[in-house]
């Protein structure tokens, strides 16, 4: 499949870390589509994608968590399930907010639409 890599950066850009595998293992035998990155001045960053692993296109995250790794990928249940979710957007604000936009359709050849769902951080 197609991976999904990032790699931090230092100096304004001009130095890079290695490479780290941002999906999960269980992702591993598909391609990974349309990748979108966001994050904040807190450090908190997230990664989302769409992929077929459910048998439809369905939009996924991973965030980069306090122990300094990528976590298991999770799905976004308001952009997944019946019909095709793809082509994520993703912005992510100084508290944590997440806001995400996609591409919807219920088959492939049939109308669009776009939709947002946006989410807070818990901070507990």
């Amino acid at each position: 499949g197609y991976g999904i890599y990032a790699a931090f950066g230092s100096e304004g850009g001009e130095y890079f870390g290695p490479n780290e595998r941002v999906q999960g293992t269980q992702g591993d035998e598909l391609p990974h589509y349309n990748p979108a990155v966001a994050g904040n001045s807190a450090g908190d960053f997230l990664v989302a994608w769409d992929d077929y692993r459910s048998g439809s296109s369905d939009i996924w995250l991973s965030r980069y968590t306090d122990e300094l790794a990528w976590s298991e990928d999770f799905v976004v249940p308001p952009a997944s399930g019946v019909g095709e979710q793809s082509s994520p957007s993703l912005a992510m604000d100084e508290r944590g907010g997440v806001h995400l936009a996609w591409i919807e359709r219920g088959a492939i050849g049939k109308p669009t639409q776009i939709w947002y769902a946006s989410a807070r951080r818990n901070t507990q």
